[in-house]
């Protein structure tokens, strides 16, 4: 017998015969201390929040967890150079009124 589920929020998902895989699996706190880590050394924090988010396998929690790294740091990113432009366009003016 089939069950029908009304909503998506009733349907229980794909049942796994051996239970969750190793994607799905909750990350231990070993596990993101680890990738916390990675993150501190330059260079490397900046390659692997990219090849983290974007692999076709790994866990989903370390993928998600970089895609919104990336997205923060683009963000970032964003609101420094546009405060930058702000603050030298800022100091040209002022120059510029101090030379007359």
């Amino acid at each position: 017998m089939e069950q029908t589920f009304s909503s998506p929020a009733q349907n229980p998902g794909p049942q796994h015969m051996y239970g969750p895989s190793v994607d799905e699996e909750v990350m231990s706190v070993k596990a993101w201390l680890v990738t916390l880590v990675i993150l501190m050394i330059p260079i490397v924090n900046l390659i692997m929040p990219l090849v983290w988010a974007f692999s076709s396998d790994g866990n989903y929690n370390r993928k998600y967890f970089s895609r919104a790294y990336l997205i923060w740091g683009v963000a970032w990113t964003a609101v420094v150079v546009i405060a930058m432009i702000l603050i030298a366009g800022s100091l040209l003016s002022a120059m510029e009124i101090l030379s007359q």
